[in-house]
């Protein structure tokens, strides 16, 4: 085992999403409470290569997930390890110990020994200690017990965005009474019971900075309380969630649902209904991204997951806004403005940005996701940015289907998100000064996309003057000219990209590999090889433990043409170019 992964990982003063978080004596790790109420290990830096490292614990408080160890339920963890670039499950041991002043407050601090450290990551301790401490604090009743006194405590100092107070004779009854006093006083100003609420256009002022302050909680045992039951065997009704629709009127001053069609029944209780406007024949062939092989656009499904606030608005608009501004609260990560979204793959990650409201208070939770098409030729760089989300140009998402989930107390899942109650002034306005640039942009990207079509038009023409043209010629020489093209088409992709391409020249050189590598790697698809260079230290390595230079180039070789199997037949036209290219500079 590593000795250097044993220490003790004690509560700090600093927080995350409101909770606090447990660091190593170093500082060099610490735990946090994500919004899905799961817990993650995570390194306080993040090394760059040339560059000023990441700081992770402000990634962290942006409701990211940068974590190398994340909780999956009660006794289930897993970590990822960069020598396979796989998650693992992991199996966790712990010893737990409490401060001699408060042994009734939940563990200070974990001590673990004999963990083996997984290799490659470059720094001097791996969370495996941490991953320890996180399922002790998980599995121990005392947990909420010591989340709910620290809540307590801030309410004392006059904190606004405490949560459930706990009733303890410790801190009396007067507590206890300003609490239920303050939720009488809250709920008087809301919508009645079971009422649907309709649009306050004059109080409805909500932003993504407010959405981010409203009162929350993390559903479990000891906050379930906090939402009565206000009927007793409440059921799932979507025709509720479409009148809430109904009551919102759209551009055209038709209610919006209008805008959609009928529902179709899901698992897990989700409901999916497809947004009206979509038709996936009339997707643009052609696209405006730099990441485009041969100017084509390359469509595929993401998801992303909008508080319920914000919905009218999505709908009004008829797409989703960018996120560029963080000091309005919009979620991004930094120098990275555009549309967050999430791959199949990790599209059950959308539910940590939205939650769970009471929206007639009738006994049932809802929530939303969006299920979209997006055009990855037209998706902005995020590799330097080490998050697992997609990050697109706001023109190059459309609104695909809209997917509703409603949850009961019987049906509610431990760790879910729940927002407090539906408060009218925090939905969104879509008619408000903030959207005027919206609704700006959207007439640009009509007018981008009628002057993109005319250009299609006339490449699509000259095109065919030159297939006529080429008719011609022998057949032989013929596709020998069509494979040269296509070779430098992806060579003029690749090369529009200057950090990409100084990033593939490095690599060749800082191996000592030859022309033949560089011509591969140049004549991948550039989000291919986009996706490649985003695992580059992982491939560096693999390439150090290789004997030889000649193992490097057949591996680096090998592994671009799985990766992109039209490389193998431009190779060589490829390797011809490059060689032309600098004989003619010689």
């Amino acid at each position: 085992s590593n000795q250097k992964l044993d220490g003790f990982y004690k509560r700090a003063d600093v927080k995350v999403l409101g909770m606090s978080t447990y660091w190593l004596p170093d500082g060099s790790f610490f735990l946090y409470t994500e919004l899905g109420g799961n817990w993650q290990v995570c390194p306080r830096w993040q090394p760059v290569k040339d560059g000023t490292p990441i700081d992770l614990l402000e990634t962290a408080k942006k409701g990211e997930s940068p974590g190398l160890g994340m909780q999956e339920s009660d006794q289930m963890w897993k970590e990822w390890v960069p020598s396979s670039s796989q998650w693992q499950e992991v199996q966790i041991n712990f010893q737990e110990e409490y401060s001699d002043e408060s042994t009734d407050a939940g563990p200070e601090s974990a001590v673990t020994s004999g963990i083996t450290a997984p290799q490659g990551w470059g720094f001097d301790a791996v969370p495996h200690h941490a991953l320890q401490q996180a399922q002790q604090v998980f599995n121990q009743k005392k947990t909420i017990a010591v989340k709910e006194e620290e809540k307590v405590e801030e309410k004392q100092k006059g904190d606004e965005h405490d949560t459930v107070p706990v009733k303890e004779e410790k801190h009396g009854d007067d507590l206890w009474k300003k609490e239920e006093e303050r939720r009488h006083e809250f709920f008087e100003n809301l919508p009645s019971r079971f009422e649907i609420p309709p649009f306050d256009a004059e109080a409805a002022c909500g932003t993504p900075q407010l959405w981010n302050e409203a009162k929350t909680f993390g559903w479990g045992k000891k906050s379930s309380w906090y939402f009565p039951k206000e009927v007793e065997e409440a059921k799932v009704d979507i025709q509720r969630f479409l009148n809430f629709l109904f009551l919102r009127l759209g551009r055209d001053g038709r209610p919006l649902t209008s805008l959609l069609g009928s529902p179709e029944v899901k698992p897990d209780g989700w409901f999916r209904i497809p947004w009206a406007a979509f038709d996936a024949k009339a997707l643009p062939e052609d696209s405006p991204g730099e990441m485009a092989f041969d100017g084509k656009a390359e469509w595929q499904r993401a998801w992303h997951g909008p508080k319920l606030e914000g919905l009218y608005s999505i709908m009004y608009h008829g797409k989703l806004a960018a996120s560029r501004n963080a000091e309005r609260g919009e979620r991004l990560l930094k120098n990275l403005p555009g549309v967050y979204v999430h791959k199949d793959g990790t599209m059950d990650k959308v539910l940590n940005y939205a939650r769970f409201v009471p929206l007639c208070r009738d006994g049932v939770f809802w929530c939303t996701k969006w299920e979209l098409q997006v055009d990855r030729a037209d998706r902005i760089d995020r590799s330097k940015h080490g998050t697992d989300q997609w990050v697109q140009e706001e023109r190059s998402v459309r609104l695909v289907a809209l997917w509703v989930l409603g949850r009961t107390h019987e049906t509610m899942e431990e760790g879910f998100e729940v927002q407090e109650a539906w408060e009218p002034a925090l939905e969104a306005n879509p008619e408000s000064k903030r959207f005027a640039e919206v609704e700006q942009e959207h007439h640009a990207v009509q007018q981008n996309d009628q002057t993109e079509n005319a250009q299609v038009g006339v490449s699509a023409q000259a095109e065919d003057q030159q297939d006529e043209a080429a008719k011609s010629a022998p057949a032989e020489e013929q596709q020998h000219q069509e494979v040269t093209a296509r070779a430098g088409a992806r060579f003029q992709a690749t090369g529009q990209n200057a950090d990409m391409l100084n990033r593939v020249l490095a690599l060749v050189h800082d191996f000592g590999m030859d022309t033949r590598v560089e011509a591969a790697l140049r004549l991948m698809a550039p989000h291919l090889l986009s996706d490649l260079l985003e695992i580059e230290q992982d491939f560096r390595e693999k390439l150090q433990g290789l004997a030889t230079p000649q193992d490097r180039i057949n591996k680096t070789i090998w592994l671009v043409c799985e990766t992109d199997p039209a490389v193998k037949e431009l190779i060589e036209a490829g390797f011809e170019i490059l060689n032309g290219q600098r004989a003619s500079l010689a």
